[in-house]
Formats: structure tokens, C-alpha cells, sequence
């Protein structure tokens, strides 16, 4: 079975994305934020990593980085809900699969 670990801070965004995930039968991990993230990263084995881009412990392009050092075969979706140009582009230059912006 895939492993996704969804990141945000705010509950309900977690809530929404793990009943879709588990809809399409993925496993699903949460963490509300990047310390917590990173910890659960290091000890899964995760096909995907879904995360929200700012929380307030650090943003997503720190978990983005983390994930792609470690497992480079690892897929990795940004989400924010505050899109910009210059964030889509370093997200698919530093490895990002996508990057998703607006009202998720």
C-alpha cells in the first residue's frame, strides 16, 4: 500500500486531504508541522509528501528539501493558499512533482 504524509498546520486541511487519500486507498500520516514532519519522514517509508507551504514552525520548501535529500525518489506536492510566480518556479526547480495555489 502507498504511504502519503499530509503537512499543515491547520486541522481541517489534514482532515480533508486524509479522507481523500484513504478514499483512493493510500495510507495516510499527518503532522502539523515541519518539526513533526520531519521526524515521521525519517521514520516512514513514504511514496509522497503532500505540504502546505507556510506553518509557523517553518514552511514546506524546508520539508520539500529534507525529503528530496533523503529519498530522492520520494514525490513531493507544495500547497498554498498564497501562491506566487516566483514560489511555483523554485518549487519545481528544487524538486517539487507540483504546486498547488488558491483556495484548496
Amino acid at each position: 500500500m502507498n504511504q502519503v504524509l499530509v503537512v499543515d498546520d491547520e486541522a481541517g486541511m489534514r482532515t480533508a486531504l486524509t479522507a481523500s487519500f484513504s478514499g483512493h486507498g493510500w495510507q495516510v500520516e499527518t503532522a502539523a508541522g515541519v518539526r513533526e514532519a520531519l521526524a515521521r519522514f525519517r521514520r516512514g517509508r513514504h511514496a509522497l509528501v503532500v505540504s502546505d507551504i507556510r506553518m509557523p514552525d517553518g514552511d514546506g520548501f524546508q520539508v520539500m528539501h529534507e525529503v528530496r535529500a533523503r529519498a530522492p525518489h520520494t514525490a513531493v506536492i507544495l500547497l498554498t493558499a498564497f501562491g506566487s510566480v516566483p514560489d511555483a518556479v523554485t518549487a519545481m526547480k528544487d524538486g517539487a512533482c507540483d504546486y498547488l495555489a488558491g483556495g484548496l
